[in-house]
């Protein structure tokens, strides 16, 4: 019976900090970007059920590439299971060939959108279409986001040696 209490509360302990720190999700495994001027899908995520609240997303560049050209990233959410998307974050311009760099995002979905306006976040205004690769650079949309999340990869003027920038891309949900 002690066996049996002492399991029970560690499985308690346990999952309360698992959720007080957040889920860790992987929202792109270690990717090498195209090297043609396009705009791809590269992977969706499902979020576990309750973890739309906040998020705290880290683009990480590994390796510039040897390739020359832009890469530009976001991230879109889905509310309605994936028919629409809409601009969740969108990356600074990251030039091919440069040293590697993380870029990191904040976003708070369990706040009114109205509480916060900075240089770098948009905030949801109601009855407003969505945008779909149009946000700025180096920006996160604050407000509710859906239960999907995707990443879109556009490189624009590459050039030279076939070999674009690596990336992935973690995010912790609450």
């Amino acid at each position: 019976m002690r066996t049996l209490r002492l399991t029970l509360l560690f499985t308690l302990l346990f999952a309360a900090l698992v959720h007080a720190q957040g889920n860790v999700i992987t929202i792109q495994p270690s990717q090498v970007s195209g090297i043609a001027a396009t705009t791809l899908t590269r992977n969706t995520v499902v979020l576990p059920p309750g973890v739309q609240s906040t998020a705290d997303i880290l683009i990480n560049i590994t390796a510039g590439g040897t390739a020359t050209g832009t890469l530009q990233i976001w991230l879109q959410d889905s509310a309605d299971g994936g028919t629409t998307w809409d601009d969740l974050v969108s990356s600074n311009t990251f030039v091919l060939g440069a040293a590697a760099v993380t870029q990191r995002f904040f976003i708070a979905g369990d706040i009114i959108p109205s509480t916060i306006a900075t240089a770098t976040s948009t905030n949801i205004t109601q009855g407003s279409a969505v945008a779909n690769e149009t946000m700025a650079v180096a920006t996160a949309r604050q407000g509710p986001f859906g239960d999907r999340i995707r990443v879109r990869e556009k490189l624009t003027g590459p050039a030279g040696s076939p070999v674009g920038a690596t990336y992935t891309i973690t995010g912790i949900f609450k």
